[in-house]
């Protein structure tokens, strides 16, 4: 594929994780490669974080699984990895004059 391919596939992939995340009242935290980082419980706690969590990386999957399906039509298909943790976590705010970067820190 060439680079504006290979933008368009990832900018559609992160569409549909984006709708999924927001549609569980997650937070998408940032973009590393093609990874969705998404935090649940914060910056509001919400009492039931993990389990919204957990059924949006269920929804996650069916949606990569559809999207995969209109994007290949009889190709071979891209592997999905979903990890999940519920932990204590610090959510500091890092910051300078010139940037500032709210994330999760702890153990997984």
């Amino acid at each position: 594929m060439g680079p504006e391919d290979v933008h368009q596939t990832v900018n559609s992939f992160f569409a549909e994780m984006v709708t999924s995340v927001k549609e569980f009242n997650g937070m998408v935290d940032k973009f590393i490669g093609d990874q969705v980082m998404a935090l649940f419980g914060t910056p509001l706690a919400q009492p039931h974080h993990a389990l919204l969590s957990l059924v949006c990386g269920v929804d996650m999957q069916k949606r990569h699984l559809q999207w995969m399906e209109k994007r290949t039509l009889g190709k071979a298909r891209a592997g999905f990895g979903d990890r999940d943790c519920s932990e204590k976590r610090w959510w500091p705010m890092w910051e300078t004059a010139e940037r500032m970067e709210y994330t999760a820190l702890g153990h997984t």
